[in-house]
C-alpha cells in the first residue's frame, strides 16, 4: 500500500533526533498509516496485511539505512 507507506515514511523527519523526539515522530506515524490503513481496507483496496506489511518495510528500510550510515562512521553516535 503506497498510501500506507508515504504515511509511515513521517518517521524519517524525526529518525536521526534524540530517542524521545523519535518516538513522537514514530507515534505520528502510527497515528496516520492507522488512519490510512483504516481508510483503505475499508474501501477494498487492500488488505490488513498490505497495510501492515507497507509499515513495516518502511520502518526496516529507514533501520537499515540508519545502521549502515552509523557503521560507515557517516553519522554520529545517538546521545540522549
Amino acid at each position: 500500500s503506497g498510501h500506507v507507506a508515504t504515511a509511515a515514511f513521517v518517521m524519517a523527519f524525526g529518525w536521526l533526533a534524540t530517542p524521545a523526539v523519535r518516538r513522537r515522530w514514530l507515534l505520528t506515524s502510527l497515528a496516520t498509516a492507522s488512519l490510512l490503513a483504516l481508510v483503505r481496507v475499508t474501501a477494498g483496496g487492500h488488505f490488513l496485511s498490505d497495510t501492515l506489511f507497507a509499515w513495516f518495510a518502511t520502518y526496516f528500510s529507514l533501520w537499515l539505512t540508519e545502521w549502515i550510515f552509523r557503521r560507515m562512521k557517516w553519522l554520529p553516535p545517538v546521545t540522549d
